[in-house]
This record gives C-alpha cells, sequence and structure tokens, in this order.
C-alpha cells in the first residue's frame, strides 16, 4: 500500500492512497468525504484491482490550491491524479458527487475511462438536488453540529438514524469529514 501526497501538475498536491495489484480501479468519492470512507471496500477490491482512491482538494492532507472547485475542476484533478501516476486508463468507480466528477472524466478524457460505476449518481441537478446541497453545506459553513445532523434526515432513513449504527457510523466518519474553514468553503 502507498498512502502519499503527489503533485498534480495543476500546481496542487492531493493525498492519495493505492492498494492492491490488477486493473486499476479510481474510486472517486462523495460529497466533502475523505478517502479513509473507502477502507471498508478498498480491501475487497484490492484483491482483483489496483484501487487508487484520493481526497479531493481542500479535504484531508490535499491542497486546497486557488482554482476554484467544480465537479468539472475535480475531473481534472482525476485525470490529472492519473497522469502523475503512469495510469493510461482505469475503471472509475463513482459515488454522489463522485459519480458527477466519474461522468465529466469520461466525457473530458474517454480514452482514460475503461468502464464507469456510477452509485447514487444525477445527470445534472435540479431544484431538489440545488435545494439538499444547500441544506447539507450550511451546517460545514456555520458549524452548526445539530443542524448537520437534521440535514442527514434527508439522506439516510429514519430506521438508521435512530439505530445504534449510526451513532457508529457518526464515530467512524466525524473523523474523515471536513473540520478546517479552509476544508469547508
Amino acid at each position: 500500500m502507498t498512502e502519499a501526497l503527489i503533485d498534480l501538475g495543476t500546481g496542487e498536491r492531493v493525498r492519495y492512497r493505492r492498494v492492491g495489484a490488477g486493473e486499476p480501479l479510481l474510486l472517486a468519492m462523495g460529497t466533502a468525504a475523505q478517502l479513509g470512507v473507502w477502507m471498508p471496500v478498498e480491501a475487497t477490491l484490492a484483491g482483483r484491482f489496483d484501487v487508487v482512491s484520493f481526497d479531493y482538494r481542500g479535504l484531508g492532507d490535499s491542497e486546497r490550491g486557488d482554482r476554484p472547485i467544480t465537479v468539472a475542476s475535480l475531473a481534472e484533478d482525476a485525470h490529472a491524479l492519473l497522469d502523475a501516476l503512469s495510469i493510461p486508463r482505469a475503471h472509475v468507480l463513482g459515488w454522489s458527487v463522485g459519480s458527477a466528477v466519474a461522468q465529466e472524466l469520461a466525457l473530458a478524457h474517454p480514452e482514460q475511462v475503461a468502464s464507469l460505476v456510477l452509485y447514487g449518481t444525477w445527470g445534472r441537478p435540479d431544484g431538489v438536488m440545488t435545494a439538499l446541497f444547500t441544506a447539507l453545506k450550511h451546517p460545514w459553513e456555520t458549524g452548526d453540529l445539530a443542524t448537520a445532523l437534521v440535514t442527514l434526515g434527508a439522506i439516510y432513513s429514519a430506521e438508521f438514524l435512530s439505530s445504534p449504527a449510526f451513532e457508529e457510523f457518526v464515530a467512524w466518519t466525524a473523523p474523515l469529514t471536513p473540520a478546517t474553514p479552509g476544508q469547508i468553503r
């Protein structure tokens, strides 16, 4: 396993992790989570693939840089990461925002994408999606944890939110989410 910061050639450096052997598989994370969220599935995938996960700019140990962060710019970062790792073509699995990043990567650099797996995806945000992202962003901007937990009701089932597993989930994922003003903006 390799875990390190790597220069993307775009002026930013991002943290990535690489584990396993086989055909390359790039994992594109969902909104505001660090690569550690992939750990439960990496071990299984690493038995068949050369698995690469990474932190988006501004998350974890990745540098934020000065460029705007958009789905398209994150796709360019993914492209630059594959180039920096000398991976000419990879399967790409995107979850949530990562699925939009994966779509943008496939559109901009089709030669670099062997296949796509899109989980929790969409083609373009509608009014509901925009409202949901606004609601999810507000607690991070204000540091209001109580509101953050309320907004999770739009994402997770009532059964999960009231189960002991939810408390374990929050304890596990809290260190893997934005924690500094620079990561939140």
